[in-house]
């Protein structure tokens, strides 16, 4: 009975401490508050966040657009703040470097029951989010971004004919410089 005591006391205890962190944003998903990483020491990067899977995932992106891309990703238990000094002698030498924190990381939305992570979820995650940023070069949503992700959640009604548009898109330069070709060639 004393065990179940100090087992109830040390569960009530854990949940109040992430209450006191972080709040919920929908059933079993955290958000730790943006104040609480104001004014971290050599941590001068402004956040960005892309949404996932529905999750806030938080990402840093220094340097050049167009530059090669060096991507940056933590182990457990740190975030993206274990690579505040690399990243200015990285963007220094012309890179652009995406550095993530994982979910359940830094400024990452976090699972409330540990049973919701898994090494899956995380390399899915960590997969589309490079992915996306390709696909979004202006940061907001195109047709390709939409059926990319009706395909990832396995819609594929839903993503079939704005699939065949972009198909049917792609293709008419195709024909037109073909057609350009035969008259170049005829003449």
């Amino acid at each position: 009975m004393k065990l179940l005591s100090h087992i109830s006391i040390f569960l009530i205890i854990s949940l109040m401490s992430l209450n006191l962190f972080s709040y919920e944003i929908k059933n079993g998903v955290l958000r730790t508050p943006d104040e609480r990483f104001q004014n971290l020491k050599d941590y001068p990067y402004q956040p960005n966040y892309m949404m996932i899977d529905g999750l806030r995932i938080h990402y840093l992106d220094e340097g050049p657009k167009n530059a090669d891309p060096i991507f940056l990703l933590h182990g457990e238990p740190a975030w993206s703040y274990l690579f505040r000094k690399m990243i200015p002698i990285l963007t220094a030498q012309g890179h652009r470097v995406i550095v993530p924190d994982c979910v359940g990381f830094g400024k990452s939305d976090k699972f409330i029951s540990k049973f919701d992570y898994s090494y899956k979820h995380h390399v899915d995650v960590m997969k589309e989010l490079p992915m996306t940023l390709l696909l979004r070069p202006f940061n907001f949503e195109t047709l390709a971004t939409y059926v990319y992700q009706f395909a990832k959640d396995e819609m594929l009604e839903e993503a079939a004919l704005p699939a065949l548009g972009i198909v049917v898109v792609g293709i008419i330069p195709v024909i037109l410089m073909n057609a350009a070709l035969d008259r170049f060639r005829t003449s």
